[in-house]
């Protein structure tokens, strides 16, 4: 079944920023037997960072906002992967998500 990412994120009034290849010596994905492996990603766009700490230097507004600014540069990065078509992917496999937060942080 074909995605059409584009179309939802424009559905919810999001545009896909573009992809920025990264500026350290890493490889931002690899394929391998049909999967796609992203490298990590933080939450920095052109124009648009967020660092610290939540609980500490990050409101929780901002940690939201920090971890949406990361899952759009995450899917652009994708999109970029998967050269813009998206009729091979079937599914994600693994999402692993870590958030530098103070020690006493809790929701």
């Amino acid at each position: 079944m074909a995605i059409d990412l584009q179309g939802r994120l424009a559905a919810l009034g999001i545009q896909l920023p573009a992809y920025t290849p990264p500026t350290a010596s890493y490889e931002p994905w690899i394929e391998i037997s049909g999967q796609l492996l992203l490298s990590g990603h933080v939450s920095i766009l052109p124009g648009i960072e967020h660092r610290g700490r939540l609980g500490e230097t990050l409101s929780l507004d901002e940690g939201k906002r920090a971890a949406q600014v990361c899952a759009m540069g995450l899917l652009s990065r994708m999109n970029a992967a998967l050269r813009g078509s998206w009729d091979g992917f079937d599914r994600l496999v693994r999402l692993n998500v870590f958030v530098a937060s103070a020690s006493d942080f809790s929701l």
